[in-house]
């Protein structure tokens, strides 16, 4: 029975090792998504940041001298390019974002899996160790049975002797 409990426990580490592994990789992916998903945003910021400083820029100008017609249709039109580059920068942050979700999402039920692993593998080691303290309560009983035995042994002989 102990080699039995003692091979399970092995398993048992075993697997959780193999998931602990798995979490440690998908930890790396999560952080990658996550670093995917940061330089999206982070080139969204970026443009806003051009486009601000172009509106800036604007208005010093426009408060020095006056612009002609031409000029502020150029204006108007580099301001949708603005606007159409944000958006599609804001439509890479979502496919990105949602990868990071996924990601987290594996990422907890590999934990949740090494959470049971190690639960199974701490009941292994808490059924090895009521076994032998087991083992060892019954072998100390077969002790003082044995030691009662020989000290009645002891005892009786003398009476057998009167018998005889």
């Amino acid at each position: 029975m102990d080699k039995i409990i003692a091979k399970l426990t092995r398993v048992r580490e075993m697997r959780r090792d193999v998931v602990l592994a798995q979490v440690r990789r998908q930890e790396a992916v999560v952080e990658a998504a996550r670093d995917e998903w940061r330089r999206a945003e982070d080139e969204v910021k970026r443009l806003i940041a051009a486009k601000f400083e172009a509106g800036r820029v604007l208005t010093s100008q426009r408060l020095g001298e006056p612009r002609s017609a031409r000029e502020l249709v150029g204006v108007g039109i580099d301001w949708q390019l603005f606007d159409d580059r944000i958006e599609a920068a804001r439509e890479l942050t979502v496919p990105a974002l949602a990868r990071v979700r996924e990601e987290t999402a594996r990422l907890d039920e590999l934990r949740e899996q090494l959470r049971r692993a190690d639960a199974k593998r701490d009941q292994a080691e808490r059924t090895a160790e009521r076994l032998t303290r087991a083992a060892t309560q019954r072998a100390e009983a077969a002790d003082e049975a044995r030691a009662e035995e020989a000290a009645l042994r002891v005892a009786i002989a003398p009476l057998g002797e009167h018998e005889g």
